[in-house]
């Protein structure tokens, strides 16, 4: 899994001539990683909570390629 705090981890707008995201392509298609996004880490920092387990838990949508996530970071001490 890869995560990050914002919109997404690749360039935008896309590179000229493609209409897609090669990172996003290689992560999910073909390495099968799944990618967090919007990641809010502004309480995690102000807790300087910086190494934590995590516990994502989905929702399946028949069809859909994202959808939201609930998701806990927990400290280890």
């Amino acid at each position: 899994m890869i995560g990050a705090d914002n919109l997404t981890p690749e360039r935008t707008p896309a590179v000229p001539g493609l209409n897609f995201f090669p990172l996003n392509t290689d992560l999910l298609a073909q390495a099968g990683a799944p990618i967090l996004e919007i990641a809010q880490l502004n309480e995690s920092s102000a807790d300087k909570l910086n190494e934590f387990p995590f516990f994502g838990a989905c929702i399946k949508l028949r069809g859909a390629t994202g959808g939201p996530m609930w998701s806990v970071a927990m400290p280890l001490r």
